[in-house]
């Protein structure tokens, strides 16, 4: 993707998922392309990294970031709800900017989807 931001690039190249990888969810190219296009629809002008100022491009992480919520401090840990993010990280500075799967319209990508369900068996799920 191209923008001011420059070009977003995977972290690395993604092994076949299961094997060797240190996050289940690597993102495939198709996946990559979807995401791609998702932040281009709702941030069409990507800016320069808020922590350095600089144009030097992101990087995608693979896999998703989620920030876990809870009502109170102590709760058990896994006991409240999340927030799937998709984290872009600064080439120049590490800066890592999280951006909320859900309101990227990222919904079929999240693990437990119906669709991300359906890949995993080959099948549609009714």
């Amino acid at each position: 993707m191209r923008g001011a931001w420059g070009s977003i690039k995977r972290t690395a190249k993604a092994p076949p998922r299961g094997e060797g990888s240190i996050l289940p969810g690597v993102w495939t190219p198709e996946e990559q392309a979807a995401i791609e296009k998702a932040i281009q629809a709702k941030v069409p002008e990507l800016r320069s990294c808020p922590f350095c100022g600089k144009r030097a491009g992101y990087t995608l992480a693979d896999g998703f970031v989620f920030l876990s919520t809870r009502r109170q401090p102590d709760a058990v840990v896994g006991a409240g709800q999340s927030l799937p993010s998709i984290a872009l990280i600064c080439r120049k500075c590490g800066q890592t900017t999280l951006l909320n799967a859900v309101v990227l319209g990222l919904h079929s990508l999240l693990p437990g989807s119906r669709t991300e369900q359906s890949k995993r068996l080959g099948r549609e799920i009714p």
